[in-house]
């Protein structure tokens, strides 16, 4: 394949990447700026190697070649602008810039201090470079260094899985075409004296041309959805409206005609539906930028207020924690006023575990819930510490616990403070709907631990069976045994659970026979999620 074929290719190929930009609306259109360089780069070499300057025009190739180096810079200044105006969205002052790139190009090309002579070698020529050649290298490596290294910090720092898929394309492809141009046009030239491979450079724009056009079209960089539309509705219609003139009779121009006027009402409403779409998604879009924005808001004031309220219920109850420890000794109150205190305690400690199952619910909708794994957790004094914690609640309700172990080795890897929140649950939860009656067992099985908690309840229906850990879900008929509960409990217990690679499950002995929920989860689960 010849020189003028590969030239011609990439010319044609950027010029129809030109054409798509230069259709955008957004600010990536300054990217144009670098292709109208690359072309005339292209196209310079492309006149000055492919033999059509001889032997009529040799005198032009010395000005055409000048021209070569212009359009080498102006593709690194589009760059930068890019890089400045659609990435950092930073205004740039379109008539200062092209009239900087009008004085570069009169200087590049009219006098001889870039390009000083062209030598004919046969049918072609090779260039003698002036004396700021050196300068032109350093500028063009500096400006292009410049710009790149900030859209690959753009790329790497990048948050947005959108924009991070458009960059890898766009990184890509300027890496792949402005290293054959810098190697070609710069590296070659100054370590062998020659410019022997000057002619390739602009080559290797190719590259750029393919993967920003891929990315235009698979990822929707620069905000073009409409472009390729427009443009294979308008060559429809070229060709259309040319075969009416082409036409060998007035039955061919009048079918012709027909047959344009259609495809012009079927382009035109074609077109308006594309619009109406686009219009309708960015309307979509707008509206989940302010439903963000709200949840947003939504979030803050939880946590604000959580804070508000946590604080004072936390004082709250730890004071009235020690008031029932010395209740019996210190304050000296009758039996009456100490079971009015438990249920004030009582109430507090539930208000905080309501706060607390909000907020919880709210960071795993968010998925900013997560688990932090501490070694050497033992499980069995994590569930005895739990149950001497709730001894007033246990009290209160009348409720006996038995705990018993089967094997010797109880300590795992886990989040003590998370799990401790699921047992808690399941422990309230035995103590609400059982008659009495608790039992909790813990199994070491090698590799992971099975723990049971039953009461001597109702049970739960078969139909609630796969309903009781959705979130909000209250069996029908058991509310009135614990009329404040929010339904959020067994939610959050399986998804600590999942978190901690491990089950959560319901099983019915049989009806009126309680309740029994079984946990097993390993002793080493390895953490996927940390907590924000």
């Amino acid at each position: 394949m010849s020189y003028s074929l590969l030239s011609t290719i990439v010319i044609s190929v950027n010029l129809a990447l030109l054409a798509l930009i230069l259709g955008s609306k957004s600010k990536g259109k300054v990217f144009s700026i670098t292709i109208i360089g690359a072309i005339i780069w292209a196209l310079a070499l492309n006149f000055v190697y492919s033999g059509i300057l001889f032997p009529d025009y040799i005198f032009l190739g010395i000005y055409i070649g000048r021209a070569s180096f212009w359009g080498a810079i102006i593709a690194v200044i589009g760059l930068l602008l890019f890089e400045r105006r659609y990435l950092r969205d930073k205004s740039w002052n379109k008539f200062l810039y092209f009239a900087m790139i009008f004085a570069i190009g009169l200087f590049f090309v009219f006098t001889p201090f870039i390009v000083r002579e062209a030598v004919i070698v046969g049918d072609s020529y090779r260039f003698n470079y002036g004396p700021l050649y050196p300068l032109f290298g350093l500028s063009f490596i500096g400006i292009f260094l410049n710009s790149y290294i900030r859209i690959v910090y753009r790329y790497i720092t990048s948050k947005r899985r959108l924009e991070r898929l458009q960059l890898r394309f766009f990184v890509l492809g300027i890496s792949l075409s402005f290293l054959v141009g810098i190697i070609t046009n710069l590296i070659y030239p100054v370590v062998f004296g020659n410019s022997s491979l000057s002619r390739f450079g602009p080559l290797g724009m190719v590259f750029c041309a393919i993967f920003i056009t891929y990315a235009i079209f698979k990822h929707h960089l620069f905000d073009i959805k409409m472009i390729l539309s427009e443009i294979l509705l308008g060559l429809m219609g070229i060709i259309l409206f040319v075969y009416i003139f082409t036409s060998n009779s007035l039955y061919q121009v009048v079918v012709n005609i027909v047959f344009f006027v259609i495809f012009a009402f079927v382009a035109v409403t074609l077109l308006r539906e594309l619009l109406k779409g686009i219009h309708r998604e960015h309307q979509l879009e707008r509206a989940n930028g302010k439903l963000k924005a709200t949840i947003e808001s939504k979030d803050l004031f939880l946590r604000m207020t959580s804070h508000q309220l946590r604080t004072p219920l936390t004082s709250l109850n730890g004071f009235l924690s020690l008031v029932l420890e010395r209740g019996q000794t210190r304050y000296k109150m009758n039996d009456a006023t100490y079971d009015d205190l438990v249920k004030v305690y009582l109430n507090s400690q539930h208000l905080i575990s309501i706060v607390n199952d909000i907020l919880t619910v709210n960071a795993i909708k968010a998925d900013r819930f997560g688990v932090i794994m501490r070694p050497s957790v033992n499980i069995k004094d994590e569930i005895q510490y739990l149950i001497e914690d709730n001894r007033h609640l246990l009290k209160h309700y009348q409720t006996t616990v038995s705990l018993k172990t089967i094997g010797e080795d109880f300590n795992s890897s886990m989040d003590s403070v998370r799990m401790k929140n699921v047992f808690y649950n399941l422990l309230t939860n035995a103590v609400y709907y059982g008659n009495g009656k608790v039992w909790i067992t813990i199994t070491d099985e090698d590799d992971r631990f099975e723990i049971r908690v039953r009461d001597n309840g109702l049970g739960v229906s078969v139909e609630n069976k796969d309903k009781i850990f959705t979130e909000r879900f209250r069996v029908k008929g058991e509310i009135d045994k614990n009329p404040n509960g929010s339904g959020l409990g067994l939610f959050i217990s399986k998804t600590i659970v999942k978190l901690h690679h491990g089950t959560l499950k319901l099983k019915n002995p049989g009806s009126g026979q309680g309740a029994v929920f079984v946990i097993k989860i390993p002793k080493r689960a390895e953490q996927d999620k940390y907590e924000g």
